[in-house]
């Protein structure tokens, strides 16, 4: 599952804030930028596959094995770090 937060700035022009409040109202926020970002999120939604993620992985994977310097990592406490070899061939 993958889940996103969304951080919007945003400001409502100085010149059009009369017509924004009369023509919508005091909920602008909820009826106009809410919905686009949700539409801009689908739209999204739709280019991020899970096969992209599972690629993004690998290749995250891959970059990790290049950098090693096939030592362990000395762990003290906590998780210890894993990277999945199986399937990974070394070009």
């Amino acid at each position: 599952m993958v889940t996103t937060k969304v951080a919007v700035n945003y400001s409502v022009d100085p010149e059009a804030v009369n017509k924004l409040y009369q023509e919508i109202g005091m909920d602008y926020r909820t009826r106009i930028v809410d919905p686009a970002i949700a539409e801009a999120l689908q739209l999204k939604k739709q280019e991020v596959t899970p096969e992209l993620i599972q690629l993004k992985q690998i290749e995250v994977q891959e970059k990790a094995l290049e950098k090693w310097d096939g030592r362990l990592p000395s762990v003290t406490g906590g998780a210890t770090p894993f990277i999945d070899v199986n399937g990974l061939e070394k070009q």
